[in-house]
């Protein structure tokens, strides 16, 4: 394990990194997988600075998660109109066969962006078909809104070797009423969705009771503030 702690200390969430050793310890940590991530993916990550801007390298999921690369997520906020509850909140439940904080409360579809992926908004995209099988024209007006992006460290988790650096790009659609009839889980890393009425959303970050997964703890507030600043613009206009 001191080996490891000094590879993090050395590439320093990937600011001190060269594609070409990130290869190589890639390679020399290969036969440890097993042991360190075995529920963790191979793929390829593209990794980002705190800024949010690609460094043009890249490394495999499991070793961005060990030694705490920075790479790319996208988190999409879901949002349906009910009849009536007015505006809600559609959060998914987390697979209990997650290997990554199985059974919690989530955003509503969210997803490591990969080397093949041509953006964030295309890696958004993605993670909702295959999450809730709903795609673009499932939206209204078939868009989703680009909210930005902020860098997020996780508190580590050294028992089961998870040092999380991100940069999470958020973004927020609005379903349509044939949209949310179509929700289903295709590949299966969703249990169920969870519908909150958009009021009641700080207080339930706030509470205790139902455990929530890291994304909705952190994009959640963006999302909030970007609503509530859109409906104080809104008011504005409408005064004489």
């Amino acid at each position: 394990m001191n080996r490891i702690e000094e590879l993090r200390h050395e590439l320093a969430r990937g600011a001190g990194a060269t594609q070409a050793r990130l290869d190589s310890i890639a390679a020399e940590m290969q036969p440890q997988k097993a042991a360190l991530r075995p529920g963790d993916k191979d793929e390829l990550l593209p990794l980002f600075d705190g800024q949010g801007k690609p460094t043009g390298m890249n490394a495999p999921r499991w070793i961005c998660h060990v030694l705490g690369l920075r790479h790319c997520c996208a988190d999409v906020l879901l949002i349906w109109r009910s009849p009536t509850m007015g505006d809600t909140l559609l959060l998914q439940i987390r697979s209990w066969d997650k290997d990554d904080s199985p059974g919690r409360l989530d955003i509503s579809a969210s997803g490591h962006m990969k080397v093949a992926d041509p953006s964030s908004e295309a890696t958004a995209l993605a993670e909702m078909r295959q999450e809730t099988n709903l795609s673009i024209d499932d939206l209204r007006e078939k868009k989703l809104h680009s909210l930005g992006g902020y860098a997020c460290d996780e508190p580590p988790r050294p028992a089961e070797s998870f040092f999380n650096s991100e940069w999470r790009e958020v973004y927020l659609a609005y379903v349509t009423d044939e949209g949310f009839r179509k929700i289903d889980f295709p590949d299966g890393e969703v249990a169920g969705v969870a519908i909150f009425p958009l009021k009641d959303a700080p207080r339930l970050l706030t509470q205790t009771s139902l455990p929530l997964a890291s994304s909705l703890v952190h994009s959640l507030p963006v999302c909030l503030a970007h609503l509530n600043a859109d409906r104080q613009t809104k008011d504005q206009s409408r005064e004489p």
